[in-house]
């Protein structure tokens, strides 16, 4: 994963940025960009003479992955004719960063139980 930290607000460059696909995170203000578009970006950069500040990772930083034990959630859309599953998963670390940089197609993981509640707990 690569991130870009624009200085100064370029429009050019953010349409180029988005015709590969990168996206903004409003939260840390970068956009995030796939590793093999970088030596593009940088050419880029320097034809647009944007101030801008890029970053490499081999994988995304493990303190950003953020781990909750819990539950299984379901809703149906309106019509009731679909899910949404929400659910947590325990899988290697490893592995999922490889899936995320593209170098893995498959994952094997495990649902998690539900936590049973404090009220739940104290009841048994």
């Amino acid at each position: 994963m690569a991130t870009i930290r624009l200085n100064k607000y370029n429009e050019d460059f953010i349409r180029f940025l988005k015709s590969i696909g990168a996206k903004f995170d409003p939260k840390s203000k970068e956009w995030h960009v796939s590793p093999d578009r970088i030596e593009e970006v940088k050419s880029k950069i320097r034809e647009y003479k944007v101030e801008a500040e890029v970053k490499s990772y081999t994988a995304k930083p493990i303190e950003a992955i953020k781990l909750r034990v819990g539950s299984i959630r379901m809703n149906l859309s309106k019509d009731g004719r679909f899910a949404l599953i929400r659910m947590n998963l325990i899988a290697n670390v490893n592995d999922i960063i490889e899936l995320l940089e593209g170098t893995r197609k498959t994952v094997k993981f495990r649902i998690l139980p539900p936590r049973r509640s404090k009220l739940e707990a104290k009841s048994n």
